[in-house]
């Protein structure tokens, strides 16, 4: 008694069984940087990052690591919606967001 049946295309269903295992097999084999391109950063291999205060030095920090690749900016917090550094250190606004605006 035969159980398999083959469809229009004739392929069977323990063939497209077999063949579905295979390619999830090598998939799982391929190295993940093979499979994402040179540029690619695995989810696990990327830093989350929070800054609280943006203030110049927070807003230089932010921009130094925007340069790299690996850095993902998920929240920015400071309790001054923005500041105007005219009054304490050299020109330039900061806070919430100001940096905000330059993330986005």
């Amino acid at each position: 008694m035969k159980n398999q049946r083959a469809g229009e295309s004739g392929v069977t269903r323990r063939a497209f069984l077999s063949s579905t295992a295979l390619g999830i097999a090598a998939m799982s084999v391929v190295p993940r940087h093979v499979l994402g391109g040179p540029k690619f950063v695995a989810p696990s291999e990327r830093i989350n990052l929070a800054i609280i205060g943006c203030g110049g030095q927070g807003r230089t920090n932010v921009r130094a690591l925007f340069q790299h690749k690996d850095v993902q900016m998920v929240a920015v917090a400071d309790p001054i919606e923005h500041h105007d550094l005219d009054a304490y250190y050299y020109k330039g606004v900061a806070g919430r967001l100001p940096l905000k605006a330059e993330i986005e």
